[in-house]
């Protein structure tokens, strides 16, 4: 009898002992490194964006070759983690291509894209404006916050705010 309540114990203590809980900084290293390595949902999504955004074949992958170089190069340090019920927010340092800087010098040479009728040529411009920010070796560091929700002792990064996914992919405003 002793010997079924011990290898009952044990066999408690092994399963409960065993399953894995992540911790705030183990869910926000994971997503951030879903970027980092490309994951299958990452290329998915982005994928999915350059098909809604774009209709021409070579912006599209153009696009999509731009934010795999600054997903693969991201480089970031959680610095902080805060704790409020149910919910957790790491604070994280990131450094990313600056492609608000290509975006801005694209902006202002719109004016060689302009046609007769006073509109500008799209396609040109954005595949000017792809090969800028494609060429761009210039990183800047900014700082995001990611929020996480407890789900069954595991923490889960909820969406990104628009701020952050623009200071993720590059592209914030740091003038404002």
């Amino acid at each position: 009898m002793k010997r079924k309540l011990f290898i009952i114990v044990l066999l408690l203590i092994l399963i409960t002992g065993c399953s894995k809980k992540t911790t705030v900084k183990e869910a926000t290293s994971t997503y951030l490194n879903n970027y980092i390595n490309l994951d299958e949902t990452v290329l998915l999504q982005l994928n999915n964006q350059a098909n809604r955004y774009y209709k021409d074949e070579i912006i599209k992958n153009k696009y999509i070759d731009l934010l795999k170089k600054q997903y693969s190069n991201l480089e970031y340090n959680i610095v902080k983690e805060k704790y409020d019920g149910e919910f957790a927010y790491a604070t994280v340092d990131i450094k990313v291509f600056d492609l608000y800087e290509a975006q801005k010098r694209a902006v202002e040479n719109i004016e060689s894209f302009l046609l007769e009728d006073g509109t500008y040529d799209e396609i040109k411009f954005t595949l000017y404006k792809l090969d800028l920010m494609l060429e761009t070796n210039k990183k800047i560091n900014s700082t995001i916050t990611i929020k996480l929700l407890r789900n069954d002792d595991n923490w889960e990064v909820l969406q990104l705010s628009n701020e952050n996914l623009e200071k993720l992919h590059g592209i914030y405003n740091y003038e404002e």
